[in-house]
């Protein structure tokens, strides 16, 4: 009998323990629980030219981690935007085991991409009309070489080579086959995005024209025209959201500049064709997503604050404090019950030794 008592002890000790700390570890997630948000596309995703947390993912995040605090639930970020990427490679990475994995537990994601796209065309014409070979490690060395060699007459036939080819037939047929190719992709994109994770709450960008303010701005706004109409309408998905942020740019009234583009004519020296935004221009393009993902935001913190249905939670305590969540307060109980049994059995054993 002594045999059998003390294993029974011990093996409700062991599981009045097991118990314990299991319901702690529950009570622990839930106080930790966060939404995930992850942001995906171009250089500009990425913050290029700016600090990491200067970027409008980072500036969104933050934003919503605010507005999700009090409901005790944070926001996990995730940047995984890639310089230089375009619409197809967007679409090979997200393919991938690892980002897979990523993308089924996002909440809220984000994405930036099509510039690229675009610059490939402009670089592929410009060689074109340059002469340059596309199989050149150095074009621009080699368009150096070529105008210090031929002087003014030189120059000024790439200039009216260049004028000629905006003008024909064939650049506007390419420009509307790169869009098109760039509206295939994210058709797919998409696709893929939504069936590996139906809920997410997906939000498209649309792509700002850096030169706004410029004697160039537009050129560039027929250049991305294509472009932004395609996500502007969501390329056929009802459940994107498209934060504008090419007419907020357009909209802006600031004084601070929202891209590194300089194109000012009394400051030739610092003239600069960098279209990445500023962190000004990061922190309006992070207002336009927050216009759109706040809800969204609230709408999965409360999902995430709250019981399941068929638990209810515990009523608050005497003292005001609120209770906690069926599943990981109830554990508790037995918890509890088994730890008391375990301390009768080891007093009645030692009761029964004082006896003579």
């Amino acid at each position: 009998m002594p045999f059998l008592f003390g294993r029974l002890r011990r093996l409700l000790g062991g599981a009045a323990v097991f118990l314990l700390l299991f319901g702690a570890f529950l009570v622990r997630a839930q106080e930790s629980a966060s939404l995930q948000m992850v942001s995906l596309g171009d250089s500009i995703a990425r913050g290029y030219g700016c600090r990491a947390e200067e970027a409008y993912g980072w500036i969104l995040a933050d934003a919503l981690r605010e507005r999700t605090a009090e409901k005790g639930i944070g926001v996990s970020y995730h940047n995984c935007g890639v310089d230089g990427q375009t619409s197809v490679e967007l679409l090979e990475s997200v393919r991938s085991p690892e980002m897979e994995a990523l993308l089924s537990r996002a909440d809220i994601l984000t994405i930036s991409i099509g510039g690229n796209d675009l610059l490939q065309f402009l670089g592929r014409s410009f060689q074109d009309a340059l002469g340059l070979d596309p199989a050149s490690p150095t074009p621009g060395a080699d368009f150096l070489r070529r105008i210090g060699e031929g002087g003014g007459k030189e120059l000024g036939s790439v200039l009216y080579s260049l004028l000629e080819r905006t003008k024909s037939g064939a650049y506007s047929a390419g420009l509307d086959k790169a869009a098109a190719a760039y509206q295939s992709n994210m058709v797919c994109l998409l696709d893929s995005l939504f069936a590996l994770n139906p809920d997410v709450t997906l939000l498209l960008t649309t792509i700002p024209n850096p030169a706004v303010g410029t004697w160039m701005e537009e050129t560039a706004d027929r250049l991305l025209q294509r472009f932004n109409e395609g996500i502007r309408s969501g390329f056929g998905e009802a459940r994107v959201l498209v934060a504008d942020c090419a007419q907020a740019f357009q909209a802006y009234e600031g004084e601070e500049p929202l891209s590194f583009t300089c194109l000012d004519w009394a400051a030739f020296p610092s003239w600069s064709v960098d279209p990445h935004p500023t962190p000004a221009g990061h922190r309006l393009m992070a207002e336009q997503h927050l216009l759109l993902a706040q809800d969204a935001a609230a709408a999965k913190a409360d999902t995430m604050a709250s019981p399941p249905p068929s638990a209810p939670a515990v009523p608050p305590d005497g003292g005001g404090g609120g209770g906690r969540s069926f599943p990981a307060a109830l554990l508790l109980l037995p918890a509890g019950i088994l730890a008391a049994a375990a301390l009768l059995i080891l007093a009645a054993r030692k009761r029964r030794r004082r006896k003579p």
